[in-house]
């Protein structure tokens, strides 16, 4: 199969169209040397008095112990092995058609209607007639994280965030922040999402900063309250423009209502600002654009369409890349990669999730056609590439 190309409208589509049933389903831990846990130990309250918008009695020095911070061991596009780790504990949750951390639709979004200047590359495979997604950084955003590591001021302020964070949240509400000490960056507390967009069933894992309550939760009684809690994000610096768009995507795709912000003076946050989620897109225009909700979410529809589209033509388990470039304007190339770089799912978790009997699913929800049986053969397998293409041609609409 040769290169494709999927030519997306130049005009930004106003068919009504948003996120819906977004809800946690899950959640694990990553420690200070990077290591998945299947627990809560990284949860953390966001400290109740911090919740409203005020000028702070003792402003946050951000270069408190700035010596012992904890830089992450990573930088760049994250892989999917977390993922993969928590799927192999809730094989069930993988019946959706789309699997991948909530930066891929984010990304994308800001990425290919907004922004216009970073390229983007994902990296899909079907496995069960679910499809994961992975991103890979380009050539051009590896140089842009050089860039950023070699500039100490630019280093500096994205630790800053971090440090933002110690000072706002807390093991338990009750007790004040520890902001003295180490802050090691590698820690996260990750939350598994479900969402439907469109007609897709979407399963992706996100960062959270913390959550709001004014009680702790129990360990055994947070996989339940996960659905019931409201998280936070937490942001320092101006917000305006693109910065804002960022955020709003961000904070979208999990269903954030409030993002607090430490306004900055120097290396002093001095006071708090509250900023509605849902007011952010009603305030802006970017470059003389107004984007809107919908905007956003034909976008990814088509993305996905077209991904599906092509995924579902060739065999289970082959590997796909799908690229935009600025210069593309909006036009998404796909292509077959026999390049082991960009073979991201584990043998051993995909030989687990094609053994579990739970995830033969409806064949109301994907195309029949794709759906593989034990009763495939390998003579059978050009007759259903043949007719993976005229599905395609059937159901390809305006790709």
């Amino acid at each position: 199969m040769g290169e494709k190309i999927l030519k997306l409208p130049y005009y930004l589509k106003e068919n009504q169209l948003e996120l819906e049933d977004i809800c946690a389903c899950g959640s694990f831990s990553i420690d200070s040397d990077c290591l998945y846990y299947n627990d809560c130990s990284n949860l953390k309250y966001l400290y109740p008095p911090y919740l409203k918008s005020q000028t702070l009695d003792e402003p946050f020095d951000l270069n408190q112990d700035y010596d012992k911070i904890v830089p992450k061991m990573s930088e760049g596009a994250p892989d999917l092995s977390n993922i993969m780790a928590w799927l192999r504990e809730n094989p069930e949750k993988a019946q959706v058609d789309f699997v991948t951390f909530r930066g891929t639709y984010s990304g994308i979004m800001i990425g290919s209607l907004v922004e216009n200047k970073i390229d983007w590359r994902l990296g899909a495979c079907r496995i069960n007639n679910t499809i994961y997604l992975c991103q890979f950084d380009t050539e051009l955003k590896k140089k842009n994280i050089q860039e950023q590591k070699a500039d100490p001021q630019l280093v500096r302020s994205s630790q800053w965030g971090y440090k933002f964070e110690q000072f706002m949240l807390t093991e338990d509400p009750s007790v004040k922040p520890r902001c003295q000490g180490e802050l090691n960056e590698n820690k996260q507390f990750c939350v598994m999402f479900q969402a439907k967009l469109k007609h897709f069933k979407l399963l992706y894992g996100a960062e959270m900063d913390g959550v709001i309550s004014e009680t702790k939760i129990e360990p055994d009684k947070l996989p339940g309250e996960l659905k019931n809690v409201e998280f936070v994000e937490l942001k320092t610096g101006k917000p305006y423009g693109l910065k804002m768009l960022k955020w709003w995507a961000q904070s979208y795709f999990v269903g954030i209502k409030n993002i607090i912000c430490g306004e900055k003076d120097g290396n002093e946050v001095k006071s708090l600002k509250q900023i509605y989620v849902d007011n952010i897109l009603r305030t802006i225009n970017f470059k003389g654009r107004k984007i809107t909700e919908s905007n956003c979410c034909n976008l990814v529809a088509d993305i996905l369409q077209f991904i599906q589209n092509r995924v579902f033509g060739s065999d289970e388990g082959t590997y796909w890349l799908f690229e935009w470039h600025p210069q593309d304007k909006l036009k998404i190339r796909a292509s077959i990669t026999q390049n082991p770089e960009y073979k991201f799912l584990d043998e051993d978790f995909v030989s687990f999730m094609k053994s579990q009997p739970s995830l033969q699913r409806d064949m109301d929800s994907q195309p029949r056609k794709y759906m593989k049986t034990s009763h495939d053969s390998e003579h059978r397998g050009r007759e259903r590439h043949q007719e993976g293409e005229r599905w395609h041609r059937r159901n390809r609409q305006d790709y």
